[in-house]
């Protein structure tokens, strides 16, 4: 029963990642975004978690598709 379980967790878990790797590419309403490239926290460890949910596209994480 654990086993089947498991399976379970494991098979709803890779399917809300796909959902969440689909959102679309942009920012998030952040005027300061560009501000924020200029001053190189896209990948600042501090920072960079931030700059992916609030200025994907800007910081280049992201592609948007056409």
């Amino acid at each position: 029963m654990f086993v089947y379980a498991l399976v379970v967790l494991l098979v709803l878990n890779a399917c809300t990642q796909d959902t969440v790797m689909a959102e679309e590419c942009k920012d998030r309403g952040l005027q300061s975004c560009a501000m924020h490239v200029k001053k190189g926290h896209c990948h600042m460890e501090n920072y960079e978690y931030l700059m992916k949910v609030n200025c994907a596209l800007s910081c280049g994480f992201c592609t948007p598709s056409e």
